[in-house]
């Protein structure tokens, strides 16, 4: 166990606590470990490495809402800090050629190369000398071979033109840098059951030709959290911002685990739900009503939100999980669930659809959805939006006026303005996670799964996007209690 900790401790130690560090009176990070890996690396990471600098210390206070890993870094520290200061450059790098391999490689500029190879022989790793002063350390030499080797092979990541560009907008300040290289969606979907029949010839449909965007994210940590800047190639299908977020919180009720949204429907969802032409069978009808008639009707913005079960039901419940979208034909989205049950009945005997009261309150009817005579979904429109919900409250809290909206929610609200100042309104996307009560909602159902404790020390994560140019920018906050 202790090797294993000195081997966590040489490699991977200075990437995670820099990242929770200060912006205050430390040089920026730099990248000059990027042209000794390769252009084809899936995931590089560069963070600060002087462990006497005031990020450290930093660090290491932020690190006491985390007693576990607190504490085995002050066992780890008290025994080796000092030969680890001195092993240590001004940045450490952790290069990943394959993530399919989980096979990191870390590089750094040491003040004395002896400490560096003192601590990874006893870790039972290995180091080898590169250019300009640069070690790399790893579990094993074919690592760092093949690492070289794919350089030789591919050329430097400093040469490529999406790691310039993405990281070019990165704050200088921040005390970790990483980079995502994207790639064909074709290959991320390889490993992936397939789907039977027109589903999957849809799947392959909607993926040919797409691609997972590269992506660059900084950490820069404040007094009450981690700054979050990000940037990422445009998908060609981005969402049009529109009007922003005018509508939608207004519609989503108040205290929700998450919310993840969009200002606009994604352009080209309607070709893409339709793109499976040449198939027969109702799986194609069921794809062609969505992507020419269900999508007609949605005139803008589209929400997802989980809400936590109730507490002290006698009979336990899931969260709701319900999909909100503005409605630019009102009256015909009832009448098309009962479409695309019809269809969907002939793909899965045993499935039936009825109406719902909600009460004289509701400003409209609902509809569930039922198979085998349990229900499985439930459907609403009314008040100018669409809700599909996997609960009957999810529908009721909005058309029945059930809850208060989220745009009152006071945790919303004081975490909108923690990180951008005031709630947004004119981006194109946003994510809203309340960490503060899934560790709530977890403790409550007896969980005792490690996440659960770890999400205790954090409040929220609250994050925005928006397309600019070539790029969507991303920018937010992780708070802490």
């Amino acid at each position: 166990m202790r090797r294993f900790a000195l081997a966590a401790l040489v490699f991977l130690l200075p990437v995670v606590l820099a990242g929770c560090g200060s912006t205050l009176a430390s040089a920026p990070v730099a990248d000059g470990a990027a042209d000794l890996v390769p252009s084809s690396v899936d995931l590089y990471v560069v963070s600060d490495g002087d462990l006497e600098g005031e990020r450290w210390g930093e660090a290491r206070e932020l690190l006491q809402s985390f007693p576990r890993l607190d504490g085995l870094v002050d066992e780890l520290l008290a025994e080796h800090g000092p030969e680890l200061d001195a092993a240590l450059g001004a940045e450490v790098a952790l290069a990943v050629v394959n993530l399919e391999y989980e096979e990191a490689v870390a590089l750094t500029e040491p003040d004395d190369p002896a400490a560096l190879r003192r601590l990874v022989d006893e870790a039972g790793g290995a180091v080898a000398e590169l250019d300009r002063g640069w070690w790399a350390a790893a579990p094993d030499e074919r690592a760092i071979q093949r690492l070289l080797a794919a350089r030789d092979a591919d050329g430097a990541l400093a040469e490529r033109e999406d790691f310039e560009r993405l990281t070019g907008d990165l704050p200088e300040d921040a005390l970790v840098r990483i980079f995502v290289r994207g790639g064909p969606v074709e290959d991320a979907l390889a490993d992936l059951p397939a789907l039977p029949g027109e589903l999957g010839r849809a799947l392959e449909c909607l993926a040919a030709g797409r691609e997972v965007p590269s992506a660059a994210l900084a950490l820069s940590p404040e007094e009450d959290g981690v700054r979050i800047d990000g940037a990422l190639d445009r998908p060609a299908d981005w969402p049009d911002g529109g009007d922003g977020f005018e509508n939608i919180t207004d519609t989503i009720p108040e205290r929700p685990l998450l919310v993840a949204g969009a200002a606009s429907m994604p352009e080209g969802l309607d070709r893409a739900l339709a793109c499976a032409a040449g198939a027969d069978g109702e799986a194609l009808q069921l794809l062609r009503l969505l992507g020419g008639g269900a999508t007609s009707l949605l005139s803008g913005e589209v929400a997802v939100a989980v809400h936590p079960a109730p507490v002290g039901s006698d009979r336990p419940s899931p969260p709701t999980v319900s999909l909100y979208a503005e409605l630019a034909e009102e009256e015909q989205a009832l009448g098309m669930v009962d479409e695309l049950a019809g269809l969907v009945s002939a793909l899965v005997p045993g499935l039936t659809v009825e109406d719902v009261n909600l009460g004289e309150s509701a400003s409209t009817g609902a509809k569930v959805v039922l198979l085998d005579g349990e229900p499985v979904l439930y459907v609403g429109a009314g008040l100018g939006v669409l809700v599909v919900s996997n609960t009957e409250r999810g529908v009721a809290g909005v058309l029945a006026a059930g809850e208060a909206p989220l745009s009152n929610d006071r945790r919303y609200v004081a975490a909108a303005e923690a990180a951008f100042g005031e709630p947004p309104t004119d981006d194109d996307a946003l994510l809203y996670l309340d960490l503060e009560a899934a560790a709530g909602q977890a403790r409550s159902e007896g969980a005792n799964e490690p996440w659960a404790g770890a999400l205790e020390p954090l409040d929220t994560l609250f994050l925005t996007a928006e397309g600019a140019d070539d790029r969507v920018k991303v920018e937010g906050l992780l708070a802490f209690d």
